[in-house]
């Protein structure tokens, strides 16, 4: 959504997250339509998914190393 009472830069545009988060967008150019805006907020869509992906992964790799940890040391008990 346009940011009309936001006036320090040109071409700046919203988007407010599911939690009320609003976040400042500056396009390049002036926004030729719902399309084009659609696209930014695409775009953040895709960055956000990509970093959830990612710490996904993350979690993925801890758990794996402690399961590793947990089974070397049920080897040396046994």
């Amino acid at each position: 959504m346009k940011a009309s009472d936001y006036s320090k830069r040109p071409h700046v545009f919203y988007l407010r997250t599911a939690d009320w988060r609003v976040y400042l967008f500056q396009a390049p150019t002036k926004p030729r339509g719902p399309d084009h805006t659609s696209y930014w907020t695409l775009e953040e869509n895709h960055q956000r998914d990509k970093e959830t992906e990612r710490q996904r992964q993350r979690d993925r790799d801890k758990e794996t190393k402690r399961q590793r940890q947990r089974n070397k040391e049920t080897e040396r008990q046994t």
